[in-house]
């Protein structure tokens, strides 16, 4: 789950942790781009990390660092090379992409200025959102199990991986555990106020309550 840390946080996490898995592997970068980051990377205060490059060097082009004043004069330039490359050296347009690591920065689209820029300058181009990392089904059911081996009452949780991966589970049972989960909560009162209660206690720290009417412990005793 991504979150925000400070250095000192950081750093007590990486000293106490049981396990430390670096992802170190790059996929999305040419070696001469990591190895400026590499380089850049070399003064910071940060845990050691090597980028390791997965994409050959083929054609060493060198990275080109520019200094420019506003977000106006980086989309005018991306979107100029773009046509010299083209134009002068036939490369085609499909060949070329501009990657943003942040797609919406501030509330404002950070492409906007660069599409602008581009249909100033007769650059065609498709916009393309892949789909954050902890957006993926994938990365969502990983979480899901790590969230359960904390707390198998995470009815949430529970939900997403009861049949991940498939266990030839009939379609029905989850309805049928959440209708068993609703008769246990309308027994529990009679009357709407104390159903709402109920349902605020589950939800603002009664654990007890929590894990008795929680789908985990109904489908154990089902």
């Amino acid at each position: 789950m991504p979150c925000h840390m400070s250095g000192h946080s950081v750093q007590h996490a990486y000293e106490h942790a049981d396990l430390l898995v670096a992802l170190e592997a790059n996929y999305r970068s040419t070696p001469q781009v990591l190895e400026v980051a590499q380089a850049v990377l070399e003064g910071c205060n940060r845990h050691p990390k090597q980028l390791i490059p997965q994409t050959s060097a083929e054609g060493k082009v060198p990275v080109k660092l520019l200094l420019l004043d506003t977000e106006q004069d980086e989309a005018a330039v991306i979107a100029k090379e773009a046509k010299q490359l083209h134009d002068q050296q036939e490369v085609p347009y499909k060949e070329m992409a501009v990657l943003f690591r942040c797609f919406q920065y501030r509330g404002s689209k950070a492409h906007t200025k660069l599409q602008k820029a581009l249909t100033r300058e007769g650059v065609p181009y498709v916009l393309v959102r892949d789909t954050s990392l902890f957006e993926r089904k994938e990365v969502k059911d990983v979480m899901a199990y790590t969230q359960l081996s904390l707390n198998p009452y995470d009815d949430p949780a529970f939900q997403r991986v009861l049949n991940v991966p498939p266990r030839r589970l009939a379609t029905k049972l989850l309805q049928q555990l959440q209708e068993e989960q609703e008769q246990v909560l309308t027994a529990s009162s009679d009357r709407l106020l104390e159903q709402q209660q109920l349902q605020q206690q589950l939800q603002d720290g009664g654990p007890q309550q929590q894990q008795e009417h929680s789908l985990y412990s109904i489908a154990w005793r089902l």
